[in-house]
């Protein structure tokens, strides 16, 4: 989608209304953040023209909000003291433009992340900060082209580190958040609940007693699996790629057996970005293997979340011998 320049720290969303995936990204040339359309045919994209969302953006993180209709992205203002910042866009054609930008944080940081609230059709924008103001989220509404918070900051650590990710669980309605800290760099996630623009936060999960690296969470809603799916880089920066499942209940979440899925050397701030199919239930996770030196390909691998449809009603009994399909026995 782009000929020149070196494009990196990337983030997409997909524009429901639209029909239309959007990309934000920055270029290691210039200072500037960015972003494109691309339209969807059979396997295929086009893409519209480049627009500039800032001039000195810096680790952009999309998502959409299906009320608004609108996509929201959040990133770091680097040409106003690193404040955690957002914008609305909204796409025309092939092209989006971009309203006016709302700090979100008046306090430099170093990463954001963003989540849409289905329940409360509110975003949810996360940052990380230095040492004891750690990593937070604040709670957004859409409006036209702009966004607005209302309430406060709210830290679910006060520890340092990066890379703070957060997504709804429609299911429970509750926001699920994870971060990278910067001491031991455990696997970390945090439940939430909202009341208006107050989050009630839980007590932190180490779900990786080991270095777990640029992590992500996407929420699986669907149906019958409602699970939360994260993923991290082990072993060092540039470990394999490694997805873990969560079940959340109140405000804390059990978490299932790891799986690794990259080989080693997957680089990149953005690389294990998952995405959720709608209509299959799998999610994708992408991931940029070493292919020898200091070249990477990136790569995607394709997941089903596990899940039991077991309840109530659907349950008829044990049998005492195994059965074949065709043969008789006793429940």
């Amino acid at each position: 989608f782009r000929s020149s320049g070196s494009p990196n720290k990337l983030s997409m969303t997909y524009d429901a209304n639209a029909q239309k995936v959007v990309v934000a990204y920055t270029n290691s040339g210039n200072t500037y953040l960015y972003a494109k359309v691309g339209t969807v045919t059979g396997t295929s994209i086009s893409w519209g023209a480049e627009s500039t969302i800032d001039s000195f953006g810096d680790w952009p993180t999309l998502a959409y909000d299906v009320n608004a209709q609108k996509g929201v992205c959040a990133f770091i203002d680097d040409g106003n003291s690193s404040y955690p910042s957002a914008y609305v866009g909204a796409i025309a054609g092939t092209g989006i433009s971009w309203g006016a930008q709302t700090v979100y944080k008046s306090l430099g940081g170093n990463s954001v992340g963003c989540g849409y609230d289905s329940t409360n059709q509110t975003m949810l924008c996360a940052s990380t900060h230095a040492a004891s103001t750690g990593a937070g989220v604040n709670i957004g509404t859409v409006s036209g082209s702009s966004i607005s918070f209302g309430g406060s900051w709210q830290a679910f650590t006060t520890l340092f580190g990066y890379y703070p990710r957060c997504q709804w669980d429609s299911a429970n309605q509750r926001i699920i958040a994870t971060y990278q800290n910067d001491s031991d760099q455990y696997g970390r996630a945090f439940i939430g609940s909202v009341s208006g623009t107050t989050i009630t936060w839980g007590s932190e999960i180490v779900f990786n007693s080991a270095a777990s690296y640029r992590p992500w969470v996407i929420f699986n809603s669907s149906a019958g699996v409602n699970k939360a799916y994260f993923v991290y880089n082990t072993v060092g920066s540039s470990g394999p790629a490694t997805g873990i499942t969560a079940t959340v209940s109140g405000l804390t979440a059990t978490f299932d057996t790891a799986v690794a899925y990259g080989a080693t050397n997957n680089v990149g701030a953005t690389t294990n970005q998952p995405a959720l199919d709608t209509s299959t239930g799998l999610i994708a996770s992408l991931y940029a293997p070493d292919a020898g030196g200091y070249y990477f390909m990136p790569s995607c691998k394709m997941f089903t979340t596990p899940y039991s449809n077991l309840t109530a009603t659907n349950f008829i009994g044990i049998s005492d011998a195994a059965i074949l399909d065709t043969a008789s026995g006793n429940i």
